[in-house]
């Protein structure tokens, strides 16, 4: 795997720290079967950005936790062309993570993404629970012809 730089990934900490990792923050921006809108391919890239701002002093531990956990930031790649090819890329790419006992944490990205997130998981673990937020149920069995749709994410 290829990483980005401390300074650029997630939390964007300027250190030559070379820990074992923990975490893996994935770039996942899909983009397929957006409905509302587009944009969310950035996505990813934005929280990044962002997370460069988030205070890292934690008051109730009294310490830096990412010190501690040790996080590493995918380099942006290439997401295949067709969503459900896409889908099982990034459930491929969660299931070398877990196996190494790290945790990957997925930014998307549209949440088609959601079924390739989780069947690594629920392959792994006898118990997993999810919680949903979203304005829909997203348990159509399919949305404008199409089955992993964003509107189909929960149901798969």
């Amino acid at each position: 795997m290829k990483y980005l730089s401390n300074k650029n990934g997630f939390l964007g900490i300027d250190n030559k720290a070379n820990f074992k990792e923990k975490a893996i923050i994935i770039p996942f921006g899909l983009e397929k079967s957006v409905s509302y809108g587009s944009g969310t391919k950035n996505g990813p890239k934005e929280i990044i950005k962002a997370s460069h701002q988030v205070e890292l002093f934690d008051e109730d531990l009294n310490k830096e936790p990412y010190k501690y956990i040790g996080i590493k930031t995918l380099k942006p790649f290439l997401i295949k062309k067709k969503l459900k090819d896409a889908i099982n890329q990034l459930g491929e790419i969660n299931k070398n993570i877990i196996s190494k006992d790290i945790f990957p944490l997925v930014l998307g990205g549209e949440h088609s993404l959601t079924p390739g997130s989780i069947k690594p998981f629920a392959e792994k673990y006898e118990e997993l629970t999810i919680l949903h937020f979203d304005a829909h149920a997203d348990l159509r069995e399919e949305y404008n012809g199409e089955k992993f749709s964003h509107a189909c994410a929960i149901k798969r």
